[in-house]
C-alpha cells in the first residue's frame, strides 16, 4: 500500500538551519476562544484552539506570510475581476425588482468569496491588518444586503430569478451556504465582529426550516453543509445545528436519488454502509470530515468504523505519494502514481486539502498517530506545492510527472483551489496541538508556543522543530509549580531511528521500544518549574517503491527525506528529467545549495542519462542527477519533471527522442 512503502535508508544530512523568519504573530493579542465545554463526548483529543497557539515554525510561517500578504489579496482581486463580488450587489438589486442581465458567473462563485473571507478571519486571529479588515467589512456589508428577508442567499439563483432549492445537484446552494457558515465563524473569532455570522445563522435557520424529517429530504450534490453545521454547533452550543448536520449525513444513500447523484456525491449508499471512497474526491473529503466532526460532537460511535474503513481505502489505494487524493479511477485496484500517456491523474488541490481536514479530525476522534502522518504528508508536499513561492499562482491538479506543459496559473474559471488553499493555510496553527487531561499532544512537529493547564499547574510550553531540514526537536516548559504531566510527541512514520534526552540532565541515548507506543513518544514525569527534553528523529534519504499493483511504476523509485517528497526537474538535469535514471547502487547525498530557489537541500547522486547517438541509437552516459523538494518544483525555468524515476536506462526516455 502507498502508506506502507518499502524504505531504503541512505545518508543523513548535517547542514545548519537558516535563521527563522519574522514571526507574524508578534505583538498581537489573541482573542479568547469560544467555550469548548461538554462537546467532546467521542473525542480522544481536544484540539487547542488557534487563538491560544503561537506558531513560529519557519516552514509554515513563510507560507502563512505569503498567504496573508499575497494569496488572500490576490483572491479578493480575482473575485472582483470575475464579478463574484459585484454579484452580491446585483442580487440585492434583484431583490428590489431591479433585474439586470442573466448571471454570467458560476453557481458556486459565492463560495470563492466566502472561503477568502474565512481565510481572512483565521488570519486576523494572529495578525492585525486594519486595511484588510476594512476591505472584508465592505464585502460583508454587500453580502448582508443581498440576503433575502427569509435568510435565503445565493447570488446565482437570486440574479437569475430561479426557484430556490430547485436543483440541489448542481445549484450549490447548500455547499456555498456551508462555506458562508464557516466564514462567519472564522471572522467572528478573528475580529469579534458577528455581522457575517448573523447572516450565516439566518441562512442556517432557513435551511433548518426547509430540510429535515417530514420536510425536504434532499441533500446537496456537493457535501459541505454537514461539516459547517457541526462547526456552528461547536461555536454556539445550539443543538439544532448538530441535529441538522446528522440529518444530512443520514439522508445519504436514499435509493430515490441514486439516479440523480449516485457515486459522484457519495449518495449511492447510506454512509454507514460505505467502504470505498468513490465519486468527486474533494466532496468525499468534505463529507467524511463532516461525519468525523459529527461523531466527535454527538458521541455517535456508529460512524467510527465506516469512517476508519473509508479512510484506509482513501489513504492506501487512492492517495499519491505527495499526499494528494488522486483520481478515483483505478489501475489494478489502486490509483495510478505515474502514467506516461496522461501524467495528470486528477490530483486536485482541493481534494488533498479535504483529505488533510478529514485526517486531522480522525486524529482527534481516535488519537491514532497515523492520521497525523497523513496531515504532515499533505502539508509538506501537496499543499505546499499548490502555490508558487510568491503565492499568486496555483495548481488546480498536481501531477507527479509532466513534460513541461504543466504550470501554475493566476486563476481558474472554477476557482475553488486558490481560495480553498488560502483558508487551509490560515487554519494550520490550530492543527498543531491538542490535549487530553494532563497530557499535551504535539500533533505536528512544528515550532509553537502555548499556555495551558496540566495537573493543576499553569504551564508555558515552547516546542521547537527543525523540520523539514532535520528531525531535531526539543521542548522547554515553565510552570508556576512542579507537577506530574505528560507531553506526547508524534513519532513520524518515516522515522526508524531516534535519539532522546527525557530531560536536559540525562545523556542522549537511543529511543527504545518501551519508551514509545501507538505512534507517540511520551515524556511523562514530575516537571520542575523550568524543564525540558529533546528528541532527534533521524531523517536520512530513503528510496521509496510504489505499491506493486501500480504497473506504470515498476522499475521506478521515488526519493524522500523526512516528510519531504523529492522530484527531478529538467532545469537541474541537463534540460531533461525524463532522460535520467538512478541506479539502485547509487549513493545519495544531501547538499545545501544556496543558489537554488533561495537556498534548499537537494539530493545528488551519480546516475545515468539516456541519449540518442548520431545514428539514432540509444546510448547512456554517467551524469550527476539532482532532485529538489517536490513543493518547490515549477518555480524556475519551464521544463519536464518526474517524481518516480527509473533505476535502469531502459525505462528512461532518451534525450532528443520524439515525444
Amino acid at each position: 500500500m502507498i502508506s506502507a512503502l518499502l524504505l531504503v535508508l541512505a545518508l543523513p544530512q548535517t547542514a545548519p538551519a537558516a535563521p527563522p523568519p519574522q514571526d507574524p504573530h508578534a505583538g498581537h493579542e489573541h482573542a479568547a476562544p469560544p467555550s469548548q465545554a461538554a462537546l467532546a463526548t467521542q473525542r480522544a483529543l481536544q484540539p487547542i484552539p488557534i487563538e491560544r497557539v503561537k506558531l513560529t515554525h519557519r516552514f509554515f510561517v513563510e507560507r502563512l506570510k505569503a498567504n496573508h500578504e499575497t494569496t488572500i489579496p490576490h483572491c479578493l482581486d480575482q473575485c472582483e475581476k470575475a464579478g463574484s463580488l459585484a454579484a452580491f450587489e446585483q442580487a440585492a438589486a434583484a431583490g428590489k425588482g431591479q433585474r439586470g442581465e442573466a448571471p454570467k458567473s458560476k453557481p458556486y462563485a459565492d463560495s470563492d468569496v466566502y472561503k477568502t473571507l474565512e481565510a481572512i478571519g483565521w488570519t486576523l486571529v494572529a495578525i492585525e491588518d486594519p486595511a484588510l479588515e476594512t476591505r472584508a467589512d465592505k464585502i460583508i456589508d454587500a453580502i448582508a444586503a443581498a440576503q433575502r428577508p427569509d435568510g435565503y442567499l445565493n447570488t446565482f439563483v437570486q440574479r437569475g430569478g430561479a426557484e430556490p432549492w430547485k436543483d440541489l445537484a448542481h445549484g450549490h446552494e447548500l455547499d456555498s451556504g456551508g462555506h458562508l457558515i464557516e466564514a462567519g465563524i472564522a471572522y467572528a473569532r478573528g475580529t469579534g465582529k458577528t455581522k457575517l455570522l448573523d447572516v450565516a445563522t439566518k441562512f442556517a435557520t432557513l435551511v433548518d426550516a426547509q430540510f429535515g424529517p417530514e420536510k425536504r429530504q434532499d441533500v446537496g450534490g456537493h457535501p459541505e453543509i454537514e461539516l459547517a453545521l457541526a462547526k456552528l454547533h461547536e461555536h454556539t452550543h445550539d443543538a439544532r445545528w448538530l441535529k441538522l448536520a446528522q440529518f444530512f449525513l443520514d439522508r445519504r444513500g436514499d435509493p430515490a436519488r441514486k439516479e440523480r447523484f449516485g457515486e459522484f456525491a457519495q449518495d449511492h449508499k447510506p454512509i454507514r454502509e460505505q467502504t470505498e471512497v468513490v465519486g468527486h474526491a474533494a466532496g468525499a473529503g468534505n463529507l467524511y470530515a463532516g461525519a468525523a466532526e459529527v461523531a466527535m460532537q454527538s458521541g455517535d460511535a456508529s460512524l467510527v468504523a465506516p469512517l476508519t474503513a473509508l479512510w484506509a481505502d482513501a489513504w492506501d489505494t487512492k492517495t499519491l505519494l505527495t499526499g494528494g487524493l488522486g483520481s478515483l479511477a483505478k489501475d489494478g485496484g489502486i490509483t495510478r502514481a505515474f502514467d506516461l500517456p496522461n501524467d495528470t491523474v486528477g490530483c486536485e488541490t482541493c481534494a488533498g486539502i479535504t483529505l488533510a481536514m478529514w485526517s486531522h479530525r480522525m486524529l482527534l476522534l481516535t488519537g491514532d498517530a497515523k492520521y497525523g502522518d497523513a496531515v504532515e504528508r499533505v502539508l509538506y508536499n501537496h499543499a505546499a506545492a499548490a502555490a508558487n513561492i510568491a503565492g499568486d499562482k496555483f495548481f488546480y491538479d498536481q501531477p507527479l510527472a509532466t513534460r513541461g506543459d504543466k504550470h501554475r496559473q493566476p486563476w481558474f474559471e472554477t476557482a475553488c483551489c486558490p481560495t480553498n488553499l488560502a483558508r487551509f493555510w490560515a487554519q494550520v496553527p490550530g492543527m498543531v496541538l491538542a490535549q487530553n487531561g494532563n497530557s499535551l499532544y504535539w500533533l505536528q512537529l512544528a515550532s509553537a508556543e502555548v499556555d495551558t493547564q496540566l495537573a493543576g499547574a499553569q504551564v508555558h510550553a515552547k516546542l521547537d522543530s527543525d523540520l523539514p531540514n532535520s528531525g531535531r526537536t526539543n521542548a522547554t516548559t515553565t510552570s508556576d509549580k512542579a507537577a506530574v504531566f505528560t507531553i506526547k510527541v508524534r513519532r513520524p512514520a518515516w522515522n526508524v531511528e531516534a535519539m532522546v534526552k527525557h530531560d536536559m540532565k540525562e545523556q542522549e541515548h537511543d529511543l527504545h521500544d518501551h519508551e514509545q507506543g501507538g505512534g507517540w513518544v511520551p515524556f511523562e514525569r514530575n516537571y520542575e518549574p523550568t524543564d525540558g527534553f529533546m528528541i532527534h528523529f533521524l531523517a536520512p534519504v530513503r528510496r521509496v517503491r510504489a505499491d506493486e499493483r501500480v504497473a506504470a511504476d515498476k522499475g521506478r523509485v521515488a526519493l524522500m527525506r523526512g516528510p519531504l517528497v523529492y522530484c527531478f526537474e529538467g532545469v537541474d538535469n541537463g534540460g531533461s528529467a525524463r532522460s535520467i535514471c538512478l541506479p539502485a547502487e547509487a549513493e545519495l547525498k544531501v547538499e545545501q545549495v544556496g543558489t537554488i530557489l533561495g537556498g534548499t537541500r537537494v539530493i545528488r547522486a551519480r546516475g545515468k542519462r539516456a541519449l540518442l547517438g548520431p545514428d539514432g541509437a540509444a546510448t547512456t552516459k554517467v551524469a550527476t542527477v539532482t532532485a529538489v523538494p517536490y513543493y518547490l518544483w515549477g518555480n524556475r525555468a519551464p521544463g519536464d519533471m518526474v517524481v518516480w524515476i527509473p533505476e535502469t536506462p531502459e525505462l528512461a526516455e532518451p534525450q532528443g527522442a520524439a515525444k
